[in-house]
């Protein structure tokens, strides 16, 4: 399964906490696991615009701010087609970007979400 996560900060954020590190914690177990993981998120002073961290992908565009506008485009626009897009900031639920996600994301079963372990 292709996972993308949705953070305007990832681990190497000087600005970044636990949500981030707890983020990394099921990336990596997804990961161990077979499934393919891409962080997008917003860069930051001196940040590297790609790298991999425990091979899950993060890949820094805009700001922290232009990261929610850009989110859509990525994903659209990816060579990735994604299965799961995971949101970890209530700005990606509550506004007209997690109404368009929830619209485009296919649907998985149950079976299918229960291979997708969280450590």
């Amino acid at each position: 399964m292709k996972i993308l996560i949705l953070n305007w900060r990832d681990t190497k954020n000087p600005k970044s906490g636990g949500a981030e590190i707890v983020t990394l914690e099921h990336a990596r177990a997804w990961v161990k696991s077979g499934h393919t993981v891409t962080w997008l998120t917003g860069k930051f002073k001196n940040s590297l615009s790609q790298e991999t961290i425990d091979g899950v992908q993060i890949v820094r565009k805009g700001s922290s701010l232009s990261i929610y506008l850009i989110a859509p485009f990525f994903y659209f626009f990816s060579q990735q087609k994604f299965d799961l897009v995971i949101g970890l900031e209530i700005s990606y639920e509550s506004t007209w970007i997690g109404r368009l996600f929830r619209s485009s994301v296919r649907k998985i079963s149950a079976k299918q979400a229960g291979n997708v372990p969280v450590p």
